[in-house]
């Protein structure tokens, strides 16, 4: 189980730290999936269109949201609990990710389904990475904080 209120010894080793390995597994899990999604959504949005233009609409539609709401969401994480707040997150953006490829076998308004969950799964991300990002200090302790973040950019 994560718990982020628990700052780690300083002298515990990133790989002792099972909550940080807990974090960098399901990170690693999540960015998988985040690059599939940066990568495959253009792609069905071209595939479905033929146009450039509601490509570009999309990519604004996952952009913008972070934007209005990435100050809310890390003012968010440190008030709240931040490893309910990523856990809700990350399923809320699964669920939505899983609408797009079910409107395509069900051979519904895929396109209309894009653009509906587009803004959502932005605002989820936004707050995903503002919990993400305030817990590692929490979990790993501050002289371990460059090398802990290393490992996560490196997934």
């Amino acid at each position: 189980m994560l718990h982020v209120d628990r700052p780690a010894a300083d002298g515990e080793a990133l790989s002792g730290n099972r909550d940080f390995k807990i974090l960098l597994t399901t990170q690693g899990i999540s960015s998988l999936g985040d690059a599939v999604n940066a990568t495959a959504l253009p792609l069905l949005v071209l595939a479905l269109t033929g146009s450039g233009l509601a490509m570009g609409i999309v990519a604004a539609l996952q952009t913008f949201p972070d934007l209005v709401f990435g100050m809310v969401a890390g003012a968010t994480a440190d008030r709240a609990d931040r490893k309910r707040m990523m856990l809700i997150a990350d399923l809320g953006r699964a669920a939505l990710t899983a609408v797009i490829p079910l409107s395509v076998l069900i051979g519904g308004p895929t396109m209309v389904v894009i653009l509906v969950v587009a803004v959502p799964l932005s605002v989820l991300r936004s707050f995903f990475m503002a919990g993400y990002t305030a817990a590692v200090p929490d979990l790993v302790g501050r002289p371990l904080v460059a090398k802990a973040n290393s490992l996560l950019e490196a997934v």
